[in-house]
């Protein structure tokens, strides 16, 4: 018998990654300075309001997906299980917005942190989310 993922699961297995990735990021970042360098820095862009634009972003994605996250929970205590179709589409709408948070958290680590490796990875997430869930709804 063969496993077919859902859509939902393969963007979530994506996405988790990425957040692995940033984690991976902001570890180095933190930790092990001396390998900063492999993530290639930008140094221009080390300014001090350009990093508190990034934490601005950052906080305000947080914010977004934990309300996102609220939001959900209060949207699924509402759903009875006898409509499991209802259920699917808020499960679709609740996953496009924490998804949308997380790629605009890639985008405040990628200001905030400063590096062509942050930069690369909030694109690929921006192009993930774009590609998932933009393109095909156009």
């Amino acid at each position: 018998m063969e496993y077919y993922a859902s859509p939902f699961h393969r963007v979530n297995h994506l996405f988790l990654a990425m957040l692995g990735l940033a984690a991976v990021i902001v570890g180095v970042y933190t930790f092990m300075p001396e390998y900063y360098l492999l993530l290639v820095p930008i140094d221009s862009l080390d300014k001090p309001l350009i990093n508190d634009l990034g934490g601005l972003i950052l906080r305000v994605a947080l914010f977004w997906l934990l309300s996102s996250m609220i939001h959900t929970y209060l949207l699924f205590g509402t759903i009875s299980a006898e409509n499991p179709k209802k259920s699917v589409e808020v499960y679709a709408y609740a996953q496009k917005i924490v998804l949308v948070s997380i790629a605009f958290m890639l985008v405040g680590l990628a200001v905030t942190i400063s590096s062509v490796g942050a930069f690369l990875l909030s694109l690929i997430g921006l192009f993930s989310y774009y590609r998932a869930f933009l393109k095909g709804t156009s």
